[in-house]
């Protein structure tokens, strides 16, 4: 019997704030504006903005991700959000986005769980 190629899961999404799931993980509608996707393994951080910003939300909520077992993925993050992603520990990779037919910028930071030593 031949090996079958296993498929990546597709993010779910967007979650808004306010959603159940959105809520469990600290992406409340009265700090944040924009959406989650999220897949098995990891969050995808997508076009947020924080409502209070130097309040330590952002970090808030990706330490809950990290927490929950989760992985953060941020595509193509714009302005200020790189120098974060940077000083968070995230890693830069590039990867083809189907939807989009073209390489783009995927910052990720893994689990302390999944991380290397």
């Amino acid at each position: 019997m031949a090996d079958q190629a296993t498929e990546e899961p597709k993010p779910r999404g967007p979650i808004l704030p306010g959603h159940p799931e959105a809520e469990s993980l600290g992406f409340h509608s009265g700090l944040f504006d924009g959406y989650l996707f999220i897949d098995p393994d990891y969050v995808y951080v997508s076009a947020i903005t924080s409502l209070k910003p130097g309040e330590g939300n952002l970090s808030a909520l990706f330490n809950t991700i990290l927490n929950a077992g989760l992985g953060i993925k941020v595509p193509t993050p714009l302005g200020r959000m790189e120098e974060i992603l940077k000083h968070k520990g995230f890693s830069k990779t590039v990867v083809f986005w189907e939807e989009m037919e073209e390489n783009i910028d995927l910052w990720v930071l893994e689990p302390t769980s999944r991380q290397k030593p």
